[in-house]
């Protein structure tokens, strides 16, 4: 085999630091590949830019690489870019491809360590967002070293063009500019904006804050950085019947499944959804002591008056057809305690995939009808674990946006009429909030059962039935307007 060494180009540093370069075999050899190497000097010189090394790089038996660590030695002093060159020699088991590589040292000082006007610099920042309140975000912009003179800097934020990742200044944060002032005797000061805190389950946010106009420093790069809003939402209401609910934020999603997802339908035509306004969804089914909390009866087939065994008060309820569930609706509104409804069948979806693209909401379908699946076995109950019954809700792991039993335990009432193509006119544009077909017979049913297979309980499954049925399989969960 051939053995070839790979050039290099590093940023230089300010202080000692380890760099490898990349050998290479053309092909794996039966045994032990050495070869020696040594490093000469160019424009870097040895013990001021690096360390003067030889020695030998072996090549394990199987192997078809190996790397060479080299040390560098890095400095505050602003000059320009230097090379030093690694020789290779003596191969054994293997003759030389090429016989050296150029290390390119990047200087990556802007100024010099005792130059009279000092470097400034500024770091990008990362803080919880909080859940009501504002908070401030605090940048440290350093001087590299003390300037002759107050050092003056303005400074501006924006919202980072990261599409859905882009913090909005008025809702997310607080717009700010200013010109910041440094003292001539200090060597920091500090830039604060203010994080606007909210309860909504949304990905982590970003801006920018520019630097510009210094005047007795130089700004080294880069001038802007990224001010990064960590969500920290959690359960956002709670009713007092023990209902609690997540606040979901708006955001744009693909409906329905790639056509090569294993246990796909037909009527699962992958689409643009939009959902334009937060909605709260309730993080577990309807429990059997929550219908009859609010009704006065438990219908449960799996509950104390049901043929069933009885599986208990935070199993859920089932049994009720969809409507039964609007007289339920219409009964926990008067209650004056919010605004309740199904969600519709994109809500559903959306809240079930939680930001993701997978058959589940923690990764593929990996085992087919009720054989064992590693995914869905740690979210759900389905027929390859439930045993013949209902469990108690939240009795597995939660999605990433804090949802109970999206897949399986019981299939669940959705708002909309059932139509092959969700009701929407188009499939190839992108619909915003849609509710599904104007009119139909029966309703659509999501997330799979105890008594069926692992296909059934995809994030993208559709079923339907007649809305004067009840099953012992079939229950609900509720929508809150925020």
């Amino acid at each position: 085999p051939k053995i070839t060494i790979a050039n290099l180009s590093v940023s230089e540093g300010n202080s000692s630091h380890t760099v490898s370069l990349t050998l290479t075999l053309s092909k794996v050899a039966d045994a032990d590949v050495t070869v020696n190497y040594a490093t000469t000097e160019g424009t870097a010189m040895a013990a001021r830019d690096f360390t003067t090394s030889s020695g030998t790089v072996t090549f394990a038996k199987g192997k078809s690489s190996a790397t060479l660590d080299l040390t560098l030695l890095g400095d505050r002093f602003k000059e320009s870019e230097e090379t030093f060159t690694v020789t290779l020699s003596a191969p054994v088991a293997a003759e030389l491809g090429n016989n050296s590589a150029v290390v390119t040292i990047i200087d990556d000082d802007c100024v010099d360590e005792f130059a009279l006007t000092p470097g400034i610099s500024i770091e990008p920042m990362t803080k919880a967002e909080g859940q009501s309140a504002s908070s401030n975000m605090t940048f440290t912009v350093s001087l590299s070293g003390t300037a002759p003179g107050p050092v003056t800097i303005d400074y501006a934020t924006s919202d980072n063009p990261s599409g859905t990742l882009s913090a909005i200044a008025g809702s997310d944060y607080s717009a700010a500019s200013g010109t910041l002032t440094i003292p001539a005797a200090s060597k920091s000061g500090e830039i604060a904006v203010s994080i606007l805190g909210d309860e909504l389950y949304e990905a982590d946010e970003l801006f920018n804050l520019t630097i510009s106009n210094a005047k007795n420093a130089v700004i080294c790069a880069p001038a802007t950085v990224t001010g990064t809003i960590l969500n920290d939402g959690d359960v956002n209401y709670s009713n007092s019947l023990g209902m609690s609910f997540k606040l979901l934020p708006a955001a744009t999603f693909t409906m329905g499944s790639p056509a090569d997802e294993t246990g796909r339908a037909a009527n699962e035509t992958a689409h643009s959804v939009t959902i334009s306004k937060p909605f709260m969804m309730q993080t577990s089914e309807v429990t059997q002591i929550q219908w009859q909390s609010v009704m006065g009866s438990n219908p449960a087939y799996f509950g104390p008056n049901g043929a069933g065994d009885d599986c208990g008060d935070d199993c859920p309820v089932e049994m009720v057809s969809w409507d039964d569930v609007q007289k339920f609706i219409s009964t926990l509104n008067a209650k004056g305690e919010g605004t309740y409804s199904l969600p519709s069948e994109a809500e559903w979806e959306y809240a079930a995939r939680a930001g993701t693209s997978t058959a589940f909401a923690n990764g593929t379908l990996v085992g087919r009808n009720c054989a064992a699946d590693t995914n869905l076995g740690l979210i759900g109950w389905y027929c390859g674990n439930a045993t013949d019954t209902t469990h108690p809700v939240k009795g597995k792991v939660a999605n990433s946006w804090g949802l109970y039993d999206m897949h399986g335990n019981v299939w669940e009432w959705v708002a909309d009429y059932y139509a092959e193509g969700y009701g929407v006119t188009s499939l190839t544009t992108t619909t915003t909030d849609p509710t599904g077909a104007a009119s139909g017979t029966n309703r659509t049913i999501r997330g799979g059962a105890w008594n069926f297979g692992s296909e059934l309980a995809r994030s993208a499954s559709r079923v339907n039935d007649d809305p004067a049925n009840k099953r012992f399989d079939l229950g609900l969960r509720l929508r809150r307007a925020p």
